[in-house]
């Protein structure tokens, strides 16, 4: 086994991002058949999921823009919306790839049936894909599979990988604006005393 000094900082993240989801979650190698449930249930998963992308969201929109004061504006924006949404800004700013944007948008829908009526409080995923028109099942597990980058063994743990991948691209868009800020601040470090050199200099 690689020691962690072999690891990138990118795969570091994502390392140490994959074992906090496994606590948050339930979820881990010793749980064989996931499609046996080992999180709390399938609302509290797809509630959750959603929250802690949003979140995610919510932190690179205002570390890419870099003006914490509309930290109260981004969090009132809806998540999914593919024109005027966060989804929309990642996009456009480069944070977010295209598959990303559609499986929020699928996770999207399923937090807002979750959450916008009281008698999906038992919400049971598999059931609920089972009561759709095929076009449409066929579309949510093709986004859902696609972020997967696999065909998983129920799409409970679809969500998860694919909610794991869109959390690690959201790390490592955290990594690349830490070395953008640290080139900045190098410039301008290398400006002043190259400034205060000249400044130093004997006038002839």
């Amino acid at each position: 086994m690689p020691e962690f000094t072999d690891f990138t900082d990118e795969e570091l993240f994502v390392l140490s991002l994959s074992e906090w989801m496994r606590k948050q979650f339930g979820w881990g190698q010793e749980n064989k058949a996931l499609c046996t449930p080992v999180w709390e249930d399938d609302w509290t998963l797809i509630v959750k999921l959603h929250a802690m992308i949003e979140t995610g969201l919510n932190g690179a929109l205002l570390r890419e823009l870099e003006k914490p004061a509309l930290a109260t504006i981004v969090a009132k924006l809806d998540t999914s919306n593919q024109a005027t949404g966060k989804v929309a800004f990642a996009k456009a700013l480069g944070i977010l790839s295209d598959p990303s944007a559609k499986f929020i948008q699928q996770l999207s829908e399923l937090r807002n049936k979750c959450v916008h009526d009281v008698r999906n409080f038992n919400f049971n995923l598999i059931k609920y894909l089972g009561e759709l028109k095929e076009e449409r099942r066929k579309e949510i597990l093709k986004h859902v599979n696609k972020m997967a980058k696999t065909t998983p063994s129920c799409p409970q743990e679809g969500l998860l990988i694919g909610g794991m991948s869109i959390m690690s691209e959201l790390m490592v868009h955290d990594l690349k604006c830490q070395a953008r800020d640290a080139k900045r601040d190098f410039v301008y470090r290398e400006f002043e005393r190259l400034g205060g050199l000249e400044e130093s200099k004997p006038k002839e």
